[in-house]
């Protein structure tokens, strides 16, 4: 992800699949965090 123009594939359950960089789950939860740090931190440190 370094690198420019770079490909990121992806693996899941439905097999290999090329994707863009803001689709990424690691681009989605430092977004997110970035947004809001309270929600996210509260959501990864809450008791349940």
């Amino acid at each position: 992800m370094a690198y420019p123009d770079a490909w990121i594939d992806q693996f899941s359950d439905a097999g290999i699949q090329r994707v863009e960089y803001q689709q990424t789950e690691h681009y989605e939860i430092t977004r997110a965090f970035l947004v809001s740090p309270h929600r996210v931190l509260h959501a990864l440190f809450e008791d349940d």
